[in-house]
């Protein structure tokens, strides 16, 4: 299809701002508006059709081509306007490959049409025994099933979601999804992905809400259940567990949308301008709605207390292509995010003044009913107070870090105890450590040498053992009384961090 010319275009641009195309990052998903979009054009009724995305605004429908993950610079569709100047939305039917569009009528209602691509007189579709609107239908994969919302005869404000099948050369007579889709709340913008049907609603998730918020919810449009062992039967439409989408794909007042190109994997979808309280922008991520999202707490070992602002980073063993998703745990130490399914990640947990941890995660799906399938995995991360010297004494076997209480030859223990610490340093770069290695009370020349010869035996092991390059300067090697302790236990190896910008 073409697109208005240039003049327009010019006379667009000088009178609604252009949003700023910025990548953000919510929930490990990064995401960023389509770019070139005027910040008052007011997008609803998204869609995707013959890899273009089509939505209403301002002054008529718009497209926007798609490619390199995403959508650039929509303009005013002029085969649209040609077909019907007063089209709202528009789709494709998977399988004829004709053009099926709405448009409002005298009273503002929304009326169904059909034509070919290059057909200038579209024709009404009819439901049978229906004569209520029909707004932002969507076809299942195999063209034979459609989804709309509509209002019962006399509702303004209050839509449900109706399903038509096809049938003996026909549309047969709609029927409701059920209660659990079609509840006291608005439930509107119905879009089939795949065998999900995604729709917004304002439902009460509790009984304080005011059916004033609306969010994107999913479900499995046709179910399938086991019945006596390996008896499988499909359930009726609209029995599968409905299930809330987590932000970033939140709704927004009056109803939220998603558009999916399932040719490139491209998901877009309507979201609140930060610049224009009444307006909207339409974002885009480049991945599909079944995921697998990744929930856990993370805490310390010692106090089991939350570890607030921990980073948490993905990325995919089989390919080298760095972090793939990152995020940050909430006040209570929780996380989440999601990741594509079909594929072994591994998972870091990075936490201030923290050992980082990693732990490998095999992202199979196992629940098939639902779109978004949830997985729990918390992490217990080690700390170091910085408050606290750490004192490992000669003379006590479960403590020292040499194999005798006149060794210069570092135990077992004593090299992991090391390399703890060590990895410690390593995980934030921003730490200093004092190793302070104290002789005997009265020492002799003799024990002055062996206090040298330990200082020395642990510095090379260290020196031998880093992994980060830019904490070699942030290790500070001592002898004698420096750590501050009193007489009676200076016969071991003081050891304490600092982080000097906060003074400790």
């Amino acid at each position: 299809m073409r697109r208005v010319g240039l003049l327009y275009v010019l006379v667009m641009l000088m009178v609604l701002p252009l949003a700023a195309q910025q990548e953000q990052n919510r929930a490990g998903i990064r995401y960023a508006a389509v770019a070139g979009m005027p910040a008052t054009l007011q997008p609803a009724n998204l869609s995707v059709v013959d890899g273009r995305l089509y939505f209403h605004g301002v002054g008529g429908m718009y497209s926007a081509a798609i490619g390199a993950g995403s959508a650039a610079n929509p303009d005013i569709d002029v085969d649209l306007l040609r077909t019907d100047a007063h089209i709202v939305y528009m789709v494709r039917h998977p399988k004829t490959g004709r053009l099926w569009f709405t448009k409002l009528d005298r009273k503002g209602r929304s009326q169904l049409y059909e034509c070919d691509s290059a057909d200038k007189n579209p024709k009404a579709v009819h439901f049978a025994n229906w004569k209520q609107p029909v707004e932002h239908p969507t076809f299942s994969s195999s063209g034979e099933l459609i989804v709309f919302s509509s209002a019962e005869k006399g509702e303004t404000r209050k839509r449900d979601l109706w399903y038509t099948q096809w049938g003996n050369g026909g549309w047969s007579a709609p029927r409701s999804l059920g209660k659990s889709i079609s509840t006291e709340g608005d439930e509107c913008n119905p879009v089939m992905v795949g065998d999900y049907l995604v729709f917004s609603s304002n439902r009460r998730t509790s009984q304080s809400d005011s059916l004033q918020v609306y969010r994107m919810y999913a479900t499995r449009l046709v179910s399938s259940r086991s019945v006596f062992g390996d008896t499988v039967v499909p359930f009726p439409i609209g029995r599968s567990p409905v299930v809330a989408l987590d932000v970033p794909f939140e709704g927004m007042s009056g109803g939220g949308e998603v558009a999916v190109d399932d040719q490139q994997g491209i998901v877009f979808w309507l979201a609140k301008n930060a610049t224009e309280p009444n307006g909207a922008v339409v974002n885009s991520w480049q991945g599909g709605l079944e995921m697998i999202c990744v929930r856990g707490r993370v805490e310390l070992a010692s106090s089991r207390v939350p570890v607030v602002g921990a980073h948490v980073s993905v990325c995919d063993i089989g390919h080298s292509t760095g972090v793939m998703a990152e995020t940050e745990t909430d006040s209570l130490g929780n996380y989440y995010m999601y990741v594509k399914p079909g594929a072994v990640y591994n998972i870091k947990v990075d936490g201030r003044n923290c050992v980082s941890l990693e732990q490998r995660l095999e992202a199979n799906r196992r629940n098939g009913e639902v779109m978004i399938e949830n997985r729990s995995l918390d992490f217990t991360l080690q700390s170091y107070d910085l408050g606290r010297r750490y004192t490992y004494r000669f003379d006590r076997r479960d403590s020292n870090l040499f194999d005798a209480p006149y060794s210069v030859a570092l135990r077992e223990k004593g090299e992991k105890v090391l390399e703890e610490l060590l990895r410690f340093l390593e995980d934030n770069p921003y730490l200093y450590m004092n190793i302070c290695v104290e002789s005997e009370v009265d020492s002799d020349d003799y024990a002055t040498l062996r206090t040298d010869a330990r200082l020395d035996a642990i510095r090379k092991y260290v020196e031998s053992h880093l992994r980060d390059g830019r904490v070699e300067n942030h290790i500070r090697y001592k002898k004698g009384v420096d750590s501050g302790e009193d007489a009676t236990t200076n016969n071991a190896v003081v050891i304490w961090f600092e982080d000097e910008n906060r003074g400790h």
